[in-house]
């Protein structure tokens, strides 16, 4: 009997989800309830569909690194954090990257941004895998917050696009945002600026990709309702298979074609293949909103403020180095 390893979750419905499975060194799309990545399964009569070739790629990218990031990440859990625990997640299995139910916060960085890390925590919903090492969500508060506190958010903005932002101070600073409530994209940063601009962040940092979108008549609605006709409207000219494959880049893009709304994607330099999929998704769009869709690469912030003279800066940047950053 033909036999498949579930590789990763890719879309999700009601009663199945489609995963990425290999098989005999080949990778298909394959719609079964829900699987623990890692398994192996029985083909039997299951049916094996062609995968977009843009994920195989991009998988393959990714992969080699993941299990290496995970690896540090336990060891930072162990020997930073002094947490030998392994927390639980999906069918009570345990993981030595997340932390212990109760434990959650320990994902902030501790030192002198402590107390505002924690009270920007605690006014946002979090995630239910905030817990994990690996939470974009954890990393983008450890990432954002001694910038915000030190008012040096705008300036390093500027540095790493000149040409992005006009204004010269930052006014409404919001973490986890809804920008329009009908169409309920949320953005992980949002703020803007004295003259009138909107800056939307999405960071990603672990994810094997941009979500797909979801396979149920409630995403297939919102697509012909709402997504079709902004497409249209901003001059954007792809089919929606190529948009549901990249579902939440395309959606975060749609806002860069908004009046004065500029979009940044942040990962770490090791996502290259992320940085691909932003480049080659900008090319499908018209030259003025490919100038309001921006990469920023955390490396370089983070090696500019490990140069900087404020010592509690300093400290905080070398932490979420010896966090987030390892050779990979």
């Amino acid at each position: 009997m033909a036999m498949c390893k579930v590789l990763m979750k890719i879309a999700s419905r009601t009663k199945t989800s489609s995963y990425m499975v290999e098989q005999d060194g080949k990778y298909f799309k394959l719609n079964v309830p829900n699987m623990i990545e890692g398994n192996e399964i029985e083909l039997k009569e299951l049916k094996l569909e062609d995968l977009n070739p843009n994920w195989i790629e991009r998988y393959k990218k990714w992969n080699r690194k993941r299990a290496t990031l995970l690896k540090h990440l336990e060891g930072y859990k162990k020997d930073t954090l002094k947490i030998e625990v392994s927390g639980v997640w999906t069918n009570n299995k345990e993981y030595a990257h997340i932390l212990p139910v109760g434990q959650e916060k320990r994902n902030l960085i501790d030192g002198a941004f402590s107390e505002a890390l924690n009270k920007n925590a605690d006014s946002i919903p979090l995630h239910p895998s905030f817990g994990h090492l690996n939470s974009s969500q954890a990393m983008c508060l450890n990432f954002m917050v001694p910038l915000l506190e030190r008012g040096i958010l705008l300036e390093y903005i500027k540095k790493s696009c000149p040409d992005a932002v006009r204004g010269t101070r930052l006014k409404k600073q919001i973490f986890e945002r809804i920008v329009d409530e009908n169409e309920r994209t949320q953005f992980d940063f949002y703020c803007t600026t004295d003259t009138e601009e909107t800056l939307s962040f999405e960071f990603k940092y672990s994810e094997p990709d941009f979500s797909v979108m979801k396979d149920d008549e409630r995403h297939q609605e919102k697509f012909e309702t709402i997504y079709k006709d902004r497409l249209t409207k901003h001059g954007i000219s792809i089919d929606k298979e190529t948009f549901a494959a990249d579902y939440q880049l395309w959606r975060n893009i749609l806002y860069a074609g908004t009046h004065q709304h500029t979009v940044f994607f942040v990962f770490p330099k090791f996502r290259e293949d992320l940085k691909e999929a932003v480049e080659s998704a900008k090319k499908k769009c018209p030259a003025e909103i490919q100038q309001r869709i921006h990469c920023i690469c955390i490396d370089d912030w983070v090696e500019d403020l490990l140069k900087s003279d404020d010592t509690a800066l300093k400290a905080h940047y070398e932490a979420f180095k010896e966090k987030y950053l390892p050779e990979l």
